[in-house]
């Protein structure tokens, strides 16, 4: 699949806080705990509504003055971590 055609979102019971230099991520589910630094926690808040990785590298570059070609993989890297960490919802629609 395209990174156009899949949307990630935040689960319902992850909570987060803003902590120095990014953001903490608590998974009330499973009781885990993790980090994300500060382009990371751009990517979070962004994903409180379904976004694609073609959304969230638009976001970043455009947050950080940088490429989209040049953040995708960093983006694309993250957002599986987060798949793997079973911290974001995938569905197969993107939103528009």
């Amino acid at each position: 699949m395209k990174n156009s055609e899949v949307s990630y979102t935040v689960r319902d019971d992850v909570v987060f806080s803003d902590v120095q230099n990014g953001i903490a991520l608590l998974d009330l589910d499973r009781n885990v705990y993790f980090t994300l630094n500060g382009t990371g926690a751009v990517v979070w808040r962004s994903l409180e509504q379904p976004k694609s990785i073609d959304d969230l590298a638009k976001i970043v570059s455009e947050k950080y003055g940088v490429d989209t070609d040049q953040c995708l993989p960093d983006i694309s890297a993250l957002i599986d971590q987060l798949v793997e960490k079973k911290l974001v919802r995938v569905s197969n629609e993107a939103s528009a």
